[in-house]
């Protein structure tokens, strides 16, 4: 927060050929608002697929708070992961057509309240579902607008950045 005063000058040396020299400079303040920080809870979703336990991974929280930092208006964008994972106990079709979605967006609303957290909560859901899919797939899903809770799947890079950004979006 604070005030800046811009000064723009034309014609400083007066070198250019200029009528009126009196109107070459304009000033204006300008004021900066304090922004809050974005606090967001990550969720760690797991699933079976094919025998196999499917986890989200890794780098996908840092890398969506890495995105956000550098995307959206905020002072600065704070993370926490949740200790356990939380299951997933729907089937791949429902996650390919989105009606799991409001499954992995309740289980993390239930898990928001019964700990009495704050911020946005964010389900990260392992990619591997979207081999089973036939042609397009969903994602990621918020819980509302606004709301406090959305979920992705677990990328990597600036593309789990865009995606948590959207979501995130739809809750803000």
């Amino acid at each position: 927060s604070g005030r800046i005063i811009l000064t723009a000058v034309v014609n400083p040396d007066g070198r250019s050929p200029d009528r009126n020299l009196n109107n070459n400079t304009r000033e204006i303040t300008i004021s900066f608002e304090s922004v809050p920080s974005l606090h967001i809870h990550f969720v760690p979703i797991t699933y079976t697929l094919n025998s196999q336990t499917q986890q989200a991974n890794a780098n996908s929280d840092n890398d969506t708070v890495d995105w956000l930092a550098r995307a959206y208006p905020v002072a600065r964008v704070r993370s926490t992961m949740h200790a356990t994972s939380q299951a997933y106990k729907g089937t791949m079709a429902d996650l390919c057509s989105g009606a799991g979605w409001d499954k992995i967006n309740n289980t993390v609303a239930a898990l928001r309240k019964s700990s009495k957290g704050s911020g946005y909560w964010f389900g990260l859901v392992p990619t591997a579902y979207q081999q089973t899919c036939k042609g397009s797939f969903v994602d990621g899903m918020a819980q509302g607008i606004p709301a406090t809770v959305a979920s992705g799947s677990a990328y990597v890079g600036d593309s789990m950045g865009v995606l948590a950004g959207h979501e995130l979006g739809h809750d803000l």
